[in-house]
């Protein structure tokens, strides 16, 4: 394949930035020379991307470059326009343009680069390396360690102790303007280990990455650097580089014109070969500037293994080794010039006798039914009786969609289509054996979407209450929630009567829309809160504002100012409430046509129209539902007349609704007792489950008559 390039040097005593050539080839594949991790102004650097893909293209002569820039400083608009960019100047057979985004957690879980998702995310909403680990699970792109040790303070890349990811293909082994001697030549993490640098302990640990580099750059001279990371590929286009990357069928090099293959069998560097006798690598490397090749060395496990010296500009080497399960190998080759390349290893699999893991998809049971847009919690119980669980898989069909390394295993499926689906989970045991569950059909329906408005409609469904617990329910407006010295900050109560959803229905959104009374623009943060009742009556001055019950979900309210008397519109609605609705409605008595309250509370002030001032312009409720059954109950939930739990799944708190004496026990999926701290309150009792880990537990309640189970789950 010719690579059509002007050839010129600048002089820079260190580059030729372009050089006209063929493509090399070497062990059946072409070789081509870039790196995926570079920025501009979307980010930290300079420029446009157009400006870097031209520069990377047409000035440093790269086959190939990518843009990863700080995922927390790129809007939606450049997300798109950088994926824009990187379609616009890929050129087959020509030029390349990868789009990504770098994970970027300072002095805490590191640097990260990820190549060709749809989206992208930031430590803000995926906070930890587990946390991007799941979300890359539920997407198509790869990942790279950046520059590793650099942003260490104990848990960069959480040092590789958790499960690997199959989507981490790579680690830069040097960046920017420094090569080998800081990024591979390292003592690692750990101490007491024999030396392993970074990328090693990441290999021993059974990450299957393969070795990387890049510039990094936050510049104008794009791709000015003779290092490069090189692909083994058939062709120049996007696809054929996607499929070598997963492939880990790459090596980095401080040399941009040095070739080099490295096969066990037959199969180039990142293929994972069965253990066996008399296997044969083959080491095959020249320069094309002809420089002379001093040294092959062989690693394994990290260690040296074996080591060629040479005085050729092409050697071709071969060593016959009885390779085991569990072992890896690598090459690196060092020309004249003290210039080093360093393979993607080779992986080596094999039959030790080992059992496979037990494994069980627990929940949700097949046949279950929920709603489109639902929330799956899958749930897998595995046992290894020869060895240890290392991680349990869970998959759509044939597609993976999440993992989870320590029991109990689980998985939450966010935002779920209609359709239909077979789910199942995979365990892998610490030999790297896999066994699959038996497969569970779930139905997801499709929503039936309803809108109700609801507004204030007498005078005590809107009241204050200020610090002398006195209860205004006939002001004309509400202060929100400010009203003067001697009041102080209020409570603001408001009921809405006749919420006709069905019990189980989810909600798709609310809000609470006010009208301005008196304009006023001074900081204001309000809090919202439900009254946890399936019913609740009236404000007045037997039943406060302050004595209502109030949900454990809430929404905070930074509120623009209100500048036009009588306006009603964005800056008058609250954030969505659904949450709390949610929550509400889980009670056990809850049914269409019961009322809902909210608490509001806070500082600041914000003066709206109540009921007695302007009815027509007193708050309003506005809910969007599905009145298909949301499914938050587990399969097995029994039905008892007299004692109900819930919610389930939950979060920190379990109710039991009882009238009677009850002692609960607790045991996890283990049938490991549980501590359990029990709270009485009118309607029965409260189980606090804050120091519980997730997953699934099983109930029993003991009351006067009979004995009676419940499996919950705790998200």
């Amino acid at each position: 394949m010719i690579k059509n390039t002007l050839s010129f040097c600048l002089f820079c005593g260190l580059l030729v930035c372009i050089h006209s050539s063929f493509a090399q080839s070497i062990g059946g594949y072409n070789v081509y020379y870039g790196h995926l991790h570079n920025h501009t102004s979307y980010s930290d650097g300079t420029g446009s991307p157009a400006d870097a893909y031209t520069h990377g293209r047409d000035v440093a002569g790269l086959d190939f470059m990518g843009l990863s820039e700080h995922g927390v400083m790129v809007s939606s608009s450049e997300w798109n326009a950088l994926k824009n960019t990187a379609n616009q100047f890929t050129d087959e057979g020509n030029f390349v343009a990868f789009w990504g985004f770098e994970w970027s957690s300072n002095l805490l879980y590191g640097h990260i680069s990820v190549i060709n998702t749809e989206d992208l995310t930031n430590v803000l909403s995926t906070f930890s390396f587990s946390d991007l680990k799941s979300w890359l699970n539920a997407r198509e792109g790869i990942a790279f360690f950046n520059h590793p040790g650099r942003e260490d303070n104990g848990l960069e890349f959480e040092h590789f102790n958790s499960a690997p990811g199959e989507q981490f293909v790579g680690m830069e082994l040097w960046n920017k303007g420094t090569g080998f001697e800081e990024y591979y030549y390292n003592d690692g993490y750990q101490g007491n280990d024999g030396g392993l640098s970074y990328y090693d302990e990441a290999l021993t640990r059974g990450w299957r990455i393969g070795a990387a580099g890049a510039h990094d750059h936050h510049g104008t001279s794009w791709g000015k650097t003779d290092r490069a990371m090189a692909i083994l590929a058939p062709e120049l286009n996007r696809p054929s580089l996607y499929a070598a990357m997963k492939a880990r069928r790459f090596y980095s090099t401080e040399d941009r014109s040095l070739v080099m293959s490295f096969k066990l069998n037959g199969a180039e560097m990142g293929s994972t070969v069965t253990a066996g006798d008399n296997q044969t690598f083959t080491v095959q490397a020249y320069d094309e500037q002809n420089e002379v090749i001093t040294k092959v060395q062989l690693y394994r496990n990290g260690l040296l293994f074996y080591e060629w010296m040479s005085n050729s500009i092409s050697p071709i080497l071969n060593k016959q080794v009885t390779t085991s399960a569990d072992e890896y190998y690598y090459v690196k080759v060092t020309q004249v010039d003290g210039d080093e390349a360093i393979s993607s290893p080779i992986y080596i699999d094999g039959d030790t006798g080992n059992q496979p893991p037990q494994v069980t998809l627990t929940s949700p049971e097949s046949g279950a039914v929920f709603s489109q847009n639902a929330t799956i919690y899958l749930t897998g119980n595995s046992e290894d009786y020869d060895g240890s669980v290392v991680r349990v898989e869970f998959y759509n069909g044939t597609q993976k969609i999440g993992e989870d390394a320590s029991s109990p295993y689980q998985f939450t499926w966010s935002n779920v289509p209609a359709g239909t689906y077979y789910l199942s989970a995979k365990a892998i045991d610490n030999q790297g054996l896999s066994k699959l569950s038996l497969v569970s059909k779930v139905i997801i329906e499709p929503k039936n979407e309803i809108q109700m408005v609801r507004q204030i409609s007498s005078g005590n469904d809107d009241a204050e209450e200020g610090w002398s617990s006195v209860v205004y329910g006939n002001s004309s407006d509400l202060e929100m929630v400010y009203d003067d010295w001697l009041t102080g900050n209020q409570k603001i109560g408001l009921r809405f009567t006749d919420i006709n959803i069905p019990a189980g229905s989810e909600i798709v959104s609310a809000s609470i829309q006010f009208t301005v009374d008196e304009t006023s623009s001074s900081t204001t943060n309000l809090n919202i809160r439900g009254e946890l009742s399936s019913n609740p009556v009236p404000f007045s001055g037997s039943n406060k504002v302050s004595d209502r019950f109030l949900s454990s979900t809430y929404v905070t309210w930074s509120v623009p100012a209100w500048n036009v008397a009588g306006e009603s519109g964005a800056k008058q609605q609250t954030p969505d409430l659904k949450s709390i609705l949610q929550e509400v409605m889980t009670q056990p008595l809850w049914k269409s046509g019961n009322a809902m309250a909210f608490i509001i509370n806070g500082r600041g002030k914000r003066v709206a129209e109540a009921y007695e001032g302007n009815a027509s312009q007193a708050a309003r409720l506005n809910i969007v539902y599905t009145n298909n059954s949301s499914n938050t109950l587990l399969a097995d939930q029994p039905y008892n007349a007299d004692i109900l739990v819930y919610p389930n799944p939950f979060n920190h708190q379990l109710k039991v609704l009882s009238t009677g004496e009850l002692e609960v026990k607790v045991v996890d999926y283990t049938n490991k007792p549980m501590p359990v701290e029990v709270l009485k309150n009118v309607d029965g009792y409260i189980i606090n489950t804050k120091e519980w880990n997730s997953g699934l537990y099983i109930i029993t309640i003991i009351s006067a008559d009979e004995t009676s189970q419940y499996r919950v789950l705790k998200k």
